[in-house]
């Protein structure tokens, strides 16, 4: 009996042992990025990895730290930072960027102290970049938008995107934390904290633009210190969007939909000088202005 437990105990510990291996492969094999090579393009398909925090100079004040040129692209953070507060608030530079691609996953770090925390347009292709994918991500004190993706099928989950706002470049009327424009999006599990408006302009926690239509914004955590003008949890410039199951404390107004046409369910808006506007009352929201 001793035996066969040794036995039992060694094949589980072989077993524990090949899956931590295979863990640290899938985040070990790829291409590295170092400090050395910022400004740094990516012109292939592949798997990009940080091998240390990126931090841009104070003279690095426009441009891309990291610049997406390719499809099929995983850019793994590795738990680093990529950082651009020495530039201070009229930093125009942008953490991570890309236009018009396809199948882009950027994961498992912090971006902090840029315009644009993320930023995927499609500009150079109008409906080129599609599956996007944003997850596990800390943008964090990025002065315009944490992070602002454009594409269909975005998959934007499980980041933190924290005290946004504060540029004195301009675009400086409106600061988002997630933006995402693109049909069938999935903004889910993301907790927005802290966006400041400037003076005269308006503070959108999570946004979602025009043709947008079959997305879904759901179980987001969204906090604003105080509920000043022009600051809305929830905005939704589109047409037949879900949202769902999302808890929304200390907006001016916590959720705001374009028509009746997008629908909104489970929710609790807590604080808030207007609870709801517009949408269809899908039932089981919970308010407390």
């Amino acid at each position: 009996m001793k035996k066969t437990g040794c036995s039992v105990s060694l094949f589980l510990s072989m077993i524990i042992v090949l899956v931590a291996s295979i863990a640290q492969a899938e985040i070990t094999m790829c291409t590295p990025i170092h400090q050395s090579e910022i400004p740094y393009t990516i012109n292939t398909p592949g798997i990009y990895c940080l091998a240390t925090d990126l931090v841009a100079p104070p003279t690095f004040t426009t441009g891309n730290v990291i610049t997406i040129n390719s499809n099929n692209v995983v850019i793994d953070l590795n738990d680093h930072r990529i950082g651009g507060q020495p530039a201070g608030l009229g930093n125009q530079a942008v953490g991570i960027y890309s236009n018009s691609h396809r199948n882009i996953q950027i994961r498992n770090g912090v971006i902090r102290g840029f315009l644009y925390g993320i930023q995927i347009v499609d500009a150079a292709s109008p409906g080129t970049s599609s599956g996007i994918a944003i997850v596990s991500i800390l943008a964090d004190g990025n002065t315009y938008a944490g992070i602002d993706v454009v594409g269909l099928g975005n998959r934007i989950h499980d980041n933190s995107v924290v005290n946004t706002g504060g540029s004195t470049a301009p675009p400086t009327a409106e600061v988002f934390g997630i933006s995402s424009k693109g049909k069938g999006s999935i903004i889910r599990d993301n907790v927005v904290t802290a966006v400041t408006h400037p003076t005269g302009g308006s503070a959108y926690a999570i946004f979602i633009d025009a043709s947008s239509d079959y997305s879904t914004v759901d179980n987001n955590r969204i906090t604003n210190p105080s509920s000043s003008a022009s600051s809305f949890g929830i905005y939704v410039n589109s047409s037949d969007v879900l949202v769902q199951g999302n808890v929304v404390f200390g907006m001016d107004t916590g959720l705001s939909f374009k028509d009746t046409t997008g629908a909104y369910r489970n929710n609790a808006v807590i604080k808030t000088n207007t609870p709801v506007s517009k949408g269809f009352d899908g039932g089981g929201n919970v308010s407390n202005p």
